[in-house]
């Protein structure tokens, strides 16, 4: 290890500004040099590597916001050194930021693990078999895997339930995902251990994975509050477009289900036009009047497959954004919705699940915040609606 004093200290700080400044088209090649220079250096008695690193962004050719940003890029060289010194052209087909991403994510408790995730991350960008604008949802997945909540952590008791994000363990990436902790509510609260589900609006395959999970549960995941109960939960899941393997390709509302005795059924319909172009045709968003006997259809549907005694849960949102009428502040999608699934079943209990305040923009809560819009309220309240077959 070696001590830097004051003169060491200015020819350092020297010598990598000019290496920033020759090589600013190639900020790899920087992060790795300047690993290399600090990494032998006792910083407790040489002045503290923060204070260095203040100064080195203060040099004049430095185009580095702060000193954060060089000690993050520190992490990064590293593990350039250390992985693909050898590799930095090919390295630079990928944006730094997005390495940057990867060296410092926590992907595994396991540090072999965790390392060969990174790697598997890196090579797929390299491959192109990842797109960086993918990466987050792609880490997210890692981490909720390696990291998962406790069951009890997801479970929630009161008839407003909360989510801050997706847990990526369930389902894929699809337009109007849903949590897939609505799910395990769902099944904890109203579903026996040997259950039939049907969830014949699939899309990203939520339901099934969160049937896997109860199928699967070992008991060390199981507390208290949930105690060792072996499921065996058989799920069925149909749609138009069939993303994954399990998914039937159907259309639920013509095509028979071929199913009865079904315990739970779960609906989650496009929220009638408020997302239009990210589905393919279908008969929830043509219009008004198309997506009420759209949900009518489903739930004689959903009725018909039920046994005796058995739930259906629709989820479904208010429209605030999208296709108003003049003077028209809200489509109320869940009261009309209420009204029509208590011709085949008696109400059995209401659930609040909100959206996140992130899926509106600054811009459009400048617009709600007008004073010629008081009226009009931003939509992230959601209702999920509980009824059971006499």
């Amino acid at each position: 290890m070696k001590i830097l004093d004051e003169s060491a200290k200015k020819t350092l700080l020297k010598k990598l500004a000019g290496l920033s400044s020759e090589t600013n088209r190639s900020v790899y090649e920087f992060a790795l040099a300047l690993a290399k220079e600090l990494n032998d250096i006792e910083w407790n008695k040489s002045g503290g590597k923060m204070n260095f690193l203040n100064n080195l962004v203060n040099q004049p050719d430095i185009y580095i916001k702060d000193a954060g940003c060089l000690r993050q890029m520190i992490m990064a060289g590293n593990f350039i050194e250390k992985h693909y010194e050898d590799k930095i052209d090919k390295l630079s087909s990928i944006g730094y930021w997005a390495f940057h991403k990867i060296t410092r994510a926590r992907l595994s408790q396991n540090e072999s693990k965790n390392l060969e995730r990174k790697i598997q991350l890196i090579e797929k960008l390299l491959n192109k078999e990842l797109k960086e604008g993918k990466l987050n949802v792609e880490i997210n997945k890692i981490k909720d895997n390696a990291f998962p909540k406790a069951l009890e952590d997801v479970l929630q008791w009161y008839n407003v339930w909360n989510f801050s994000k997706l847990d990526r363990r369930f389902g894929i990436e699809y337009p109007g995902q849903i949590p897939g902790q609505i799910i395990i509510n769902l099944i904890y609260h109203y579903v026996e251990k040997n259950s039939v589900i049907v969830d014949p609006l699939a899309g990203g395959g939520v339901t099934q994975d969160v049937c896997n999970f109860f199928n699967n549960l070992e008991e060390e995941m199981q507390t208290d509050i949930f105690p060792v109960k072996k499921y065996n939960l058989k799920c069925h899941s149909f749609d138009l477009v069939s993303k994954r393997d399990f998914i039937i390709k159907k259309n639920s509302m013509t095509e028979d289900w071929n199913i009865d005795g079904v315990d739970f059924v779960f609906l989650d319909p496009p929220y009638f036009s408020m997302m239009k172009n990210d589905y393919i045709e279908n008969e929830f968003t043509y219009n008004r009047k198309s997506f009420y006997n759209a949900v009518e259809v489903i739930l004689e549907k959903s009725y018909n497959a039920l046994r005796k005694n058995g739930i259906c849960a629709l989820l479904i949102q208010p429209q605030t954004e999208k296709d108003l009428l003049e003077n028209e502040v809200c489509i109320d999608l869940p009261f009309e919705c209420y009204k029509i699934m208590e011709k085949y079943f008696k109400p059995y209990q209401r659930v609040q699940v909100a959206l996140s305040t992130q899926q509106f923009m600054a811009i459009d809560l400048q617009r709600a915040q007008q004073e010629k819009n008081r009226d009009h309220l931003l939509g992230i309240s959601r209702d999920l609606i509980i009824m059971k077959k006499e």
